[in-house]
């Protein structure tokens, strides 16, 4: 084993197996974790943020104002929705996303004016158009003649193999242009199996036919329907969405498949990063996760809370998984990261009493002028407070129960 520096603080030490790690003891769970949390989202080159912290802070102006500023049918999360935290959420609804093509290409692209076609259709058949055949009622239509048809399917007995081969089975009708056939569970389109045993079952599932359908009714799409459901569900930047908690996936095909080209580079590579900041933004606060962080500001924040430990060395211990900070009442607090989409009280990081028996995350909150520090800075806030967690208790009221008997005198002290 030999010294090295840590890939997340550059501490040189002894204490890391070159071959098995790259961060040191103190970095590990907090570079882990956020690892986990982020999955795929922050799958691209972490220099993204590296050009300052300027600019993060300015995208974050910009969305705000975004959210604040009045579009027609447009539904956005709230802009703090869990107290002091600085919290940004993404589009609700389509129109919403419609609204966020529009700010980053201009109202007039051709991509925004084919968005709001499309649109068009689905949400504002009376504003924007004389067309008033197409609603959203539509898309229920064609999801109710589906469903009706598959409680009228035959049965088989074949197994998995042998229908997934067929392809010759003859169409029961015509759904919105397409030839449709059901047999037991699994239906076809165009000869095309939508089912969940289907090759390439990533985007061959029938759920996704009425939207798909509903754009062939219309005229708004007339590519083979394989294309189209591939384009719909698939894309790293679709199953993206998904994992964020603070945005909705949108409905509408092209929005889909525009979301991938934008995201791909489609539109530029200034457009492209801009794009992906504002995608953690809606998920994350990059400042705080590893994958996305400014590596100056992370790197020092973490300095300067193994300063912290060194000098508080008989009081605080380096777990596996996190800290243990015995504080003034004689507590001793774990401190540790939150994995996957968990979040102790908004957080990504929980504390709790050692000593307190059903081990409930105490509620300990950045406030709004600290929740963009970066991570490290954040915890040694929190371990300073906890080493003097008396004096702690009189402006944190959820410390107060975890004082012991007669920690404050009757007079008010």
């Amino acid at each position: 084993m030999k010294p090295t520096d840590c890939e997340s603080c550059g501490h040189s030490t002894e204490s890391i197996d070159s071959e098995k790690s790259f961060y040191c003891s103190l970095c590990t769970p907090w570079v882990i974790s956020s690892i986990d949390r982020l999955g795929e989202i922050a799958g691209w080159d972490n220099d993204l943020f590296d050009d300052g912290e300027y600019k993060v802070r300015e995208l974050r102006r910009e969305l705000i104002q975004l959210m604040r500023t009045e579009f027609p049918g447009a539904s956005w999360g709230p802009a703090f929705a869990e107290g002091d935290v600085a919290i940004y959420n993404g589009p609700e609804n389509d129109v919403a996303w419609l609204q966020v093509f529009t700010w980053l290409l201009g109202d007039d692209h051709d991509v925004v004016l084919q968005i709001k076609h499309h649109l068009n259709y689905r949400y504002w058949p009376d504003d924007w158009s004389t067309d008033d055949c197409g609603s959203l009622d539509t898309v229920d239509s064609i999801k109710h003649q589906l469903e009706l048809l598959m409680e009228d399917a035959p049965p088989t007995y074949a197994d998995d193999d042998e229908m997934n081969m067929v392809i010759d089975i003859s169409p029961d009708l015509m759904i919105a242009g397409h030839e449709v056939a059901v047999l037991d569970d699994r239906i076809w389109v165009d000869k095309v199996l939508f089912h969940n045993t289907a090759p390439d079952v990533h985007c061959h599932n029938r759920l996704i036919l009425p939207q798909l359908m509903f754009d062939t009714v219309h005229g708004l799409d007339n590519r083979p329907i394989e294309e189209r459901a591939y384009l719909y569900s698939t894309g790293p930047w679709v199953r993206l969405l998904r994992m964020l908690r603070r945005t909705s996936v949108p409905k509408a095909p092209i929005l889909r498949e525009n979301i991938n080209r934008l995201s791909e580079g489609a539109f530029g590579l200034d457009m492209m990063n801009r794009f992906r900041m504002v995608l953690l933004l809606w998920t994350a606060h990059p400042e705080r996760e590893y994958q996305t962080r400014a590596r100056k500001p992370w790197a020092k924040s973490f300095q300067l809370l193994r300063q912290i430990i060194e000098e508080n060395s008989d009081r605080i211990d380096v777990e596996e998984g996190g800290l243990i900070v015995e504080g003034s009442s004689g507590n001793k607090y774990v401190v540790e990261p939150c994995y996957g989409a968990y979040r102790a009280h908004g957080e990504e990081y929980y504390v709790w009493n050692l000593a307190s028996k059903d081990m409930q995350p105490i509620c300990i909150r950045t406030t709004l002028q600290s929740s963009e520090m970066p991570m490290g800075d954040i915890i040694a806030t929190l371990v300073m407070m906890l080493l003097n967690d008396v004096e702690s208790a009189r402006k944190v009221d959820s410390l107060v129960a975890h004082m012991p008997p007669g920690t404050f005198s009757s007079n008010g002290d």
